[in-house]
This record gives C-alpha cells, sequence and structure tokens, in this order.
C-alpha cells in the first residue's frame, strides 16, 4: 500500500514537471501540470489552452494548459500569440509543415464580452520553428483572455 502511494506521489511531481514552465524572457508559462492524457484516443496531438489573462498590463502572469496528449511545450510570447509544440517522438510524429489542425473557441475560460475569435496561422510569424501558432482576439484585438482546443488527427 506504501508502495503504491509512493509511486503515485511521484508520479504526480514528475508530471509536474513536464508541463510546469515554459517561460523565456518575456513568455508567460503554462500554470501546474496538464492533465497527464487527454481523451482523444486518435489524435496525435490534442490540448485546451485557457489564456487566463486580461490581454492588458498588467497581464496575469501565467496560462493554463489541460487535457495534453503529443504536446511538448506551450508557450505564449506575446499578447494573443501561443504556441504549441509536438512531441518530436512517437509511432505517428506531427510535421508542423504539413499537418492539418482543428482549433476550436472554447467558451469556458473565454471573455464573456465582444467577439471573440481563435485562429490557427498556417505560416508562423511569432512562434519558433516547428511550433505551431495560434492567435487569440476579442473584436480583432489580440488578448490573452480566450481559451480554445487544438487538435491533430
Amino acid at each position: 500500500m506504501r508502495k503504491l502511494a509512493l509511486i503515485i506521489s511521484i508520479a504526480v511531481v514528475l508530471a509536474g514537471f513536464g508541463g510546469a514552465a515554459f517561460a523565456a524572457g518575456s513568455e508567460r508559462s503554462a500554470v501546474g501540470p496538464p492533465e497527464l492524457l487527454a481523451d482523444a484516443p486518435f489524435a496525435r496531438l490534442a490540448t485546451r489552452v485557457d489564456g487566463n489573462g486580461s490581454g492588458v498590463a498588467p497581464a496575469l502572469p501565467n496560462f493554463i494548459q489541460q487535457r495534453a496528449v503529443g504536446v511538448q511545450k506551450v508557450k505564449n510570447p506575446a499578447v494573443g500569440v501561443f504556441c504549441i509544440k509536438p512531441v518530436p517522438t512517437g509511432s505517428r510524429p506531427v510535421n508542423v509543415a504539413t499537418a492539418v489542425p482543428s482549433i476550436t473557441l472554447d467558451a469556458t475560460g473565454t471573455q464573456l464580452t465582444g467577439v471573440p475569435s481563435v485562429r490557427w496561422r498556417s505560416t508562423s510569424t511569432l512562434c519558433p520553428s516547428g511550433f505551431f501558432e495560434i492567435d487569440t482576439f476579442i473584436d480583432n484585438q489580440p488578448i490573452n483572455n480566450v481559451a480554445f482546443t487544438f487538435v491533430v488527427p
């Protein structure tokens, strides 16, 4: 019984290191670890991201990443810009240059005033090579306070 509790405790701590901090410089980092697995059995990559910020100074210093599978890292290098890096290995790796992802706005976690939108940018301008770029807006103004799901089948 004690061994099982110890194993579970170690797994929780290790999971926390896997998803906790992605910040470099002025980038925002994820709050806490993502859930260990998304319920997306046929997806190579799936995650839910909640911007969790006001989008104006001072914005909250973190965002929330949840329900992740096939995700190595998520960054938020600028207001309204999220960068998602797939896990580079596996039986079905994701090629950022040729993948056709699906992105959906999540009303839970999105600011209630204005017209929110979330857009995948196939030619990334603000994310490093090997990352998908997702831009979030309210009334066509970049803002972090938008939640979305991102899936690569």
